[in-house]
């Protein structure tokens, strides 16, 4: 075959070569616009985050608020606010229960706050007025605190304003706590001396060596507490 011929054919093959390539390519490739938008998760309000580290440390449960499964059982909880009410749930097929029945939910969080609250309720005058705690009494719960006070109507204060009640409060467990409180410092293991900070979590007393322990504090507050409690429990 002479030379000439042989390129040619050479050439044809590598077109056809091309060709074929690029079909496969524009076949196995499907166009931009046909593809379908991937969804984000919708994004938690800076509110409801608020609500959810402010209530966690007091939440009373450790089921699941409508299946009643162990949290953590399957998977990580699903923390949602109801009404400004932390809930914590098992998985995302119990979050349609518990829009069904809010007011229901609710209760059922508030009763579990009193029951775990009441025993060691640091006041026995009503956290607005300042009169004794009687007959009358009701028991309120603002997010996951239990108020005590001594009428209808001052829960219903309380409910609407409640910061200056929540103040007195903690500063009452605070008191009560630190009369037989005898841990050192989470962070530091230092002693507790002049110029340490009081730290409320939850209902939960703990003493910093001092403020600049509260950053350390704050990374993992959970623990810190753990261990405050197991040295405040040792004879």
């Amino acid at each position: 075959m002479l030379p000439a011929m042989k390129i040619k054919l050479a050439l044809a093959a590598l077109a056809v070569a091309a060709v074929s390539f690029v079909s496969v390519q524009a076949f196995d490739e499907k166009p931009a616009q046909d593809k379908a938008p991937v969804k984000e998760a919708p994004k938690m309000s800076e509110a409801d985050a608020a609500a959810i580290r402010a209530q966690k440390p007091t939440y009373p449960l450790d089921t699941c608020l409508v299946s009643g499964e162990k949290l953590g059982s399957m998977g990580k909880p699903l923390d949602m606010v109801v009404e400004g009410k932390l809930m914590r749930i098992c998985c995302k097929s119990c979050a349609r229960a518990i829009e069904k029945d809010k007011a229901g939910m609710v209760k059922k969080v508030d009763d579990a706050v009193v029951a775990a609250q009441k025993a060691s309720y640091p006041l026995d005058t009503c956290a607005l007025s300042g009169e004794k705690l009687g007959d009358k009494a009701k028991d309120a719960v603002v997010g996951t605190r239990l108020v005590r006070v001594c009428c209808g109507r001052c829960a219903e204060k309380v409910q609407a304003d409640p910061k200056a009640a929540m103040d007195k409060i903690n500063a009452a467990y605070i008191e009560a706590q630190k009369k037989t409180y005898k841990a050192k410092c989470p962070v530091s293991g230092e002693a507790i001396g002049e110029g340490a900070k009081d730290v409320l979590y939850g209902t939960t007393l703990v003493r910093l060596c001092c403020k600049s322990c509260e950053k350390g504090f704050n990374a993992d507050p959970e623990a810190m507490v753990k261990k405050v409690q197991a040295e405040n429990a040792a004879k």
